[in-house]
């Protein structure tokens, strides 16, 4: 007995070494039979056992007096599709179609039906991540006109660094315009995005800084040796214009005209309607294009206006200004955008004053600057570190005003989500907290957008 399990053995150990020495033709036949069969996942690696030693596909392949068609990748391809792996798949039956043996077998048709089945599924593959970036492209896209749009509050437009960022911010969407569902291309144009969006914060904060290291209006400049009390260390000029502009530098402001007021008024409403329409304008490459265009008119037609008093100039850009508003309905009409509503008040402020006074001065200007530096990160279009440090501010001093930003916040962030509607609780809720503080608070329309206004207004009691 003890024989006869010892010869079996024996065998069994022979037999192990004759199946790992099979030759290409016999794992390549193995695995076409286990393909055939529907055993995907023991066909695939003897056909790639036949591969690593006879790769060269042939449609009349002879071993000991037998023909057959050697198509090794055109069926390694159907296995990895068939095992889910729709690139391995393509890889293959592109190598089997170039090496040009299958077209000559009845596995051609097979192999046409097999790669576009490997296309659409590598597709659905793509679409998830693609999609992902495409929504973090269009958010860095929508931070960059916000911070545009602050970066033209603070009256940066005619600096180099407003006109380096408006060419990003195009870069960006020409990128995005050209990308489709290539996840690398979005990537790039969400990287020129928030350039665009960092070039704006800086023109924005440059501008801020000269705007307020300006004398103030009716301040008369000091003249060295005529201030009472004071030590000259600067010789007395004798300039005569110097003379001239001291002289006059307490001279109340000219009274501006109405038909400058009114032209003025116009463009700002059309500046707010396309900033609007730009977040709303979604992967609409060409309104995309056409809004930014228009922007880059408007600062046009702002110089315009600066440099001219003539009521006729004035009468002419209030009418350009009419016409484009017109224009921007039928652009939008076009493609299917709700056109932004007017806005006609200018009475409220971005952040309000506190209703009541702190008992605790520096407490209270410290919240104040908290608030601030807060509301400038919002305007940048950093809505995650405004929301952080307006959460910390709540949290160290709770403020009608701190929630009323974070709420707005909040709500931008959540309509660049897919499902905005899910996420609206949180601005919900702060908008809520803040009237209950101060009933009085307002959201003013030059800054913030009607959809916010209206949003907010809803939940007044």
């Amino acid at each position: 007995m003890r024989r006869v399990a010892l010869l079996i053995g024996c065998a069994l150990l022979i037999a192990g070494p004759l199946h790992a020495a099979e030759t290409w033709w016999e794992a390549y036949l193995r695995g076409v039979a286990a393909v055939r069969n529907g055993r995907y996942a023991a066909g695939a690696p003897a056909l790639a056992r036949a591969i690593a030693e006879m790769p060269a596909e042939n449609a009349h392949a002879r071993e000991h007096d037998e023909t057959f068609a050697y198509l090794p990748h055109f069926w390694l391809g159907v296995a990895k599709l068939n095992l889910g792996d729709a690139d391995g798949a393509l890889r293959e039956l592109k190598t089997s179609e170039e090496q040009g043996a299958v077209q000559g077998t009845p596995q051609f048709a097979q192999l046409r039906e097999t790669m576009a089945r490997a296309q659409s599924a590598q597709q659905r593959g793509a679409e998830p991540a693609a999609a992902d970036a495409r929504k973090a492209t269009d958010a860095a896209i929508s931070r960059a006109m916000l911070a545009q749009t602050d970066a033209l509050g603070a009256g940066a437009d005619r600096s180099e660094g407003y006109r380096a960022a408006q060419r990003k911010l195009q870069e960006a969407l020409d990128q995005s315009k050209r990308a489709g569902s290539d996840v690398r291309a979005l990537q790039l144009a969400a990287d020129a995005a928030g350039q665009a969006r960092d070039l704006f914060a800086s023109a924005a904060d440059d501008a801020r800084k000269q705007k307020a290291a300006r004398p103030p209006a009716g301040t008369k400049p000091q003249v060295a040796g005529k201030t009472p009390g004071a030590t000259s260390t600067m010789p007395v000029t004798t300039d005569t214009s110097a003379r001239t502009k001291a002289s006059t530098a307490d001279e109340p402001a000219p009274v501006e005209s109405e038909g400058r007021v009114a032209a003025r008024i116009a463009l700002q409403q059309y500046r707010r309607r396309l900033v609007d329409a730009s977040v709303s304008a979604g992967a609409d490459g060409g309104l995309r294009a056409y809004l930014q265009t228009a922007l880059r008119d408007a600062a046009r037609i702002d110089s315009q206006i600066e440099g001219t008093s003539e009521s006729a100039a004035l009468q002419r850009i209030s009418d350009e200004v009419v016409k484009r508003d017109h224009d921007l309905d039928v652009r939008l009409a076009a493609a299917h955008v709700p056109r932004p509503p007017a806005t006609t008040s200018t009475q409220s402020t971005p952040v309000p004053a506190p209703a009541t006074p702190s008992s605790n001065p520096a407490s209270a200007d410290e919240a104040r600057t908290r608030l601030e530096t807060a509301y400038r990160a919002f305007a940048r279009g950093d809505l995650d570190s405004a929301d952080k440090m307006l959460s910390d501010l709540i949290a160290a001093k709770p403020s009608p005003e701190a929630f009323l930003l974070r709420g707005c916040a909040r709500y931008t962030r959540a309509l660049m989500t897919r499902t905005p509607e899910a996420q609206l609780d949180g601005a919900k809720a702060d908008f809520v907290k803040a009237l209950d503080g101060n009933h009085a608070l307002r959201l003013d329309p030059r800054v913030f957008s009607p959809k916010l206004i209206a949003f907010f207004e809803k939940l007044r009691k």
